[in-house]
């Protein structure tokens, strides 16, 4: 997905999220793909890039700060990247298993 189009996902998402519409601009929006696709990649899935995108937009305007909801679900996004287990997982496991697991 272009850099472009999720930038338009995101808008739509936080102007039906944010009760003032005017906090959503161009910079602010430009600013939260570039570290979603930072830190997830441009091959992660397409909900995966726009919720970790959403949360990072939320950390830059949010003026009453972020609750333990709006934590808790960024954390589940940073988790389904950042989990070798995860599907969606940018670090695999690359420990190698011992010959001898008393060493």
């Amino acid at each position: 997905m272009t850099q472009d189009a999720l930038k338009e996902r995101l808008s739509k998402r936080a102007k039906a999220f944010i009760s003032t519409p005017e906090l959503v601009d161009d910079g602010n929006l430009t600013i939260a793909v570039n570290e979603a696709i930072e830190l997830a990649g441009e091959e992660s899935p397409l909900p995966v890039l726009t919720d970790i995108a959403f949360y990072r937009f939320l950390l830059l305007v949010e003026t009453n700060g972020i609750d333990e909801v709006h934590l808790k679900a960024y954390k589940v996004a940073l988790n389904q990247i950042t989990d070798p287990a995860s599907p969606n997982a940018k670090t695999k496991a690359k420990a190698k298993p011992r010959d001898n697991q008393y060493l």
